[in-house]
């Protein structure tokens, strides 16, 4: 050509495409917009001729097709390459980082472009970790095959990891156990494959390829309870034969809650090794099967405080507390024993009584009256506050003053019944400094026979 007439009757029968040369050179001359041609200065990077911008990509779609192509801005790239216009696909994609920072990112509506699309254009920009990333996080993309992407990559496995996390991150892949294997293989297990699992946990149980050796690693890592719950209640595994120690102790819990594996005395004695706190739930949980072992099992001091400070209810504690020998009580026992409306052994009653506060025996004498004979009572009236110890038998009958209040008056009904007094009543004592009166009981204690 040799007039700007010449190009532009060249541009109109649509044979634009050709190199443009004269006396053996480029003509210096940029086209933004394919419904004019203007000379303008030379592009630098290779003395390109052709401004990338969405007004040209747009205006040669519709120029190829003789009509405007509504969807194009939603897949761009793709769409130009399903033309197969290879010297248009060939200019783009030397000028790349132009396309991508000009056109593919900043269009709002290209949302569209196919995941292999996706894959060349990463390709072609050398794996830019920041150009890449934006475009995973804006297309509407899934990769299928993590594997079969990695066979065509030319990057070292580090260099695309921050690109891999991206998919993981945006819940763009397939969330698939070979997917899951491929990653592993060559990152781990990170924290980035752990947020993954959670976020796709349903699909994952679902998987054919999910088998007890899977299950078995994902527990092990840092997920999220709701995931561990979801595992156990639906996957059963043949076997688990691992020792719990392995296990983070919300997973072990979750197990205990779910009753997970059978009981047998290497579980018991691994939880209350390693999870004491958890003591109490597994034995809940257990109940039965524990049940007919506690005759088989030497409780140490540190698990009976447990299983007494925990919600296990009375019935339960009793039965436990039979299991003990009276020389293994605690402090956590004497309490239980004291507070507790469920019937009780003499023994522990007895052991009980020797531990308590001086101030707390008029209640429990109360609650386990029965369990003692009257001569035991009245040798135990010597261990009580200074008030009781009257009330032991003398060769005379005679009377007692007691604090008036609700124990000492059950204490004395009980005392009558037991024919030890002869009779109880209430009493003003005279105050001769104050003109306040204070009620009393009085108890009369028949003589020793």
């Amino acid at each position: 050509f040799t007039t700007l007439e010449e190009l532009t009757e060249s541009y109109n029968s649509r044979d634009f495409g050709q190199h443009i040369t004269l006396t053996n050179q480029r003509v210096p001359l940029s086209f933004n917009h394919l419904e004019k041609v203007v000379l303008s200065n030379p592009r630098q990077n290779n003395n390109e001729l052709f401004e990338i911008s969405l007004v040209m990509l747009q205006n040669y779609i519709n120029f190829k097709f003789g009509e405007s192509i509504a969807d194009f801005q939603t897949n761009i790239y793709t769409y130009i390459l399903k033309q197969k216009d290879c010297l248009v696909t060939d200019y783009l994609e030397r000028n790349i980082y132009d396309f991508v920072t000009e056109v593919i990112l900043p269009t709002e509506a290209n949302t569209k472009e196919d995941i292999d699309t996706v894959f060349r254009c990463i390709k072609l920009l050398e794996y830019d970790k920041n150009l890449s990333i934006q475009l995973i996080q804006k297309m509407d993309i899934v990769m299928e095959d993590l594997k079969e992407w990695y066979r065509t990559i030319t990057a070292k496995n580090e260099e695309v990891k921050p690109l891999v996390d991206t998919f993981l991150a945006e819940n763009k892949m397939l969330a698939t156990i070979e997917n899951l294997d491929t990653y592993k293989e060559k990152y781990k297990f990170t924290d980035e494959l752990c947020n993954f699992v959670d976020a796709n946990i349903d699909e994952l149980i679902s998987d054919e390829n999910l088998d007890d050796v899977h299950v078995k690693e994902i527990l092990k890592k840092d997920i999220q309870n709701e995931t561990i719950e979801k595992i156990l209640q639906n996957y059963a595994m043949e076997s688990l034969g691992d020792n719990l120690n392995n296990y983070n102790q919300n997973v072990v819990q979750k197990m205990i809650d779910q009753r997970y594996f059978k009981y047998t005395r290497s579980r018991y004695n691994e939880i209350q090794s390693s999870f004491d706190r958890l003591l109490p739930l597994f034995i809940k949980r257990y109940w039965k099967e524990f049940e007919q072992d506690i005759s088989n099992i030497n409780f140490e001091l540190t698990t009976i405080d447990v299983l007494f400070k925990s919600n296990l209810d009375d019935e339960k504690k009793t039965v436990i507390l039979n299991g003990v020998n009276v020389s293994q009580m605690t402090r956590e026992v004497f309490d239980f024993v004291r507070d507790t409306d469920v019937s009780i052994s003499k023994k522990y009653v007895q052991e009980t009584w020797d531990n308590l506060e001086t101030k707390d025996r008029p209640a429990f004498m109360i609650k386990y009256f029965s369990v003692f004979s009257i001569s035991e009572i009245e040798n135990m009236f010597a261990q009580m506050p200074k008030e009781y110890q009257a009330l032991k038998r003398m060769d005379k009958r005679h009377e007692v003053l007691l604090e008036k209040n609700a124990i000492n008056e059950v204490l004395c009904q009980k005392l009558k019944d037991a024919n030890y007094i002869s009779s109880y009543g209430s009493k003003i004592e005279r105050n001769g400094i104050s003109t306040s009166d204070k009620g009393k009981l009085f108890a009369r204690v028949r003589a020793k026979r």
